[in-house]
């Protein structure tokens, strides 16, 4: 279950992580339009990281980490952003996903 916490009302709502991706695509169709616009991975690894930011570091210091590692792993020529790398190796969304989450639970292992 993700828990999401309003900041308004300070309740939790639960959420599993299929639902929450289900809702963010659907918002992305409502403001975008079209369903090819929607990126998958970046709403996956956002419903993810509800779920597994567990450490209490800020998210974006965990990823500029998560960056330097994917790009030592995949001994990359350019440094860039995960979004970007994992966009740039493959091109199957469900082999994106899958690699994300194999590598993002090694990087976790390492990291602790």
């Amino acid at each position: 279950m993700v828990k999401i916490t309003s900041y308004t009302k300070r309740e939790y709502i639960d959420y599993s992580l299929s639902e929450l991706i289900e809702l963010l695509k659907a918002k992305s169709i409502m403001f975008f339009g079209e369903e090819e616009k929607f990126d998958n991975l970046y709403f996956f690894i956002i419903g993810f990281l509800f779920h597994k930011n567990t450490s209490g570091k800020n998210v974006e210091e965990k990823f500029l980490f998560f960056d330097e590692w994917l790009y030592i792993k995949y001994d990359l020529k350019i440094r860039d952003n995960w979004r970007n790398i994992y966009n740039d190796l493959f091109t199957d969304e469900s082999e994106k996903i899958n690699t994300f989450y194999k590598d993002y639970q090694e990087f976790n292992k390492i990291e602790r």
